[in-house]
């Protein structure tokens, strides 16, 4: 048994394999179930100018967590985002609108006089 099949189960062994082979892209993922039973998503990349190849696995669930956590974070930002935004719109249309007010306030007073 090589120090490959002890670290990863026999679908992930597979994997390898096939992206050595080029049979499968080095960019594909897998997700698998480690020796432990725990669900892991793995990833295998050539590294260029030698033969080797870098094995990446991490849990499924930190990986899920952490993509939920960036997605809430973008929404924070983006909602952030909005209210400055609308904050500056708000400033910038108001100068001109206070102006064009006072103008038309101006005429008015002197076409009734």
């Amino acid at each position: 048994m090589s120090n490959v099949d002890k670290a990863f189960s026999n679908n992930m062994v597979e994997f390898i394999n096939n992206v050595k082979k080029g049979g499968i892209p080095d960019t594909e993922t897998i997700s698998f179930k480690s020796p432990n039973k725990s669900n892991r998503i793995g990833v295998v990349k050539k590294i260029n100018g030698y033969d080797f190849y870098a094995v990446y696995a991490e849990s499924e669930d930190k990986a899920i967590a952490y993509v939920k956590s960036m997605a809430a974070k973008s929404i924070v930002f983006g909602i952030v985002l909005l209210i400055i935004s609308n904050i500056i719109t708000m400033f910038a249309v108001s100068i001109p609108l206070k102006n064009l007010k006072y103008f038309l306030y101006q005429s008015s007073i002197q076409k009734s006089s």
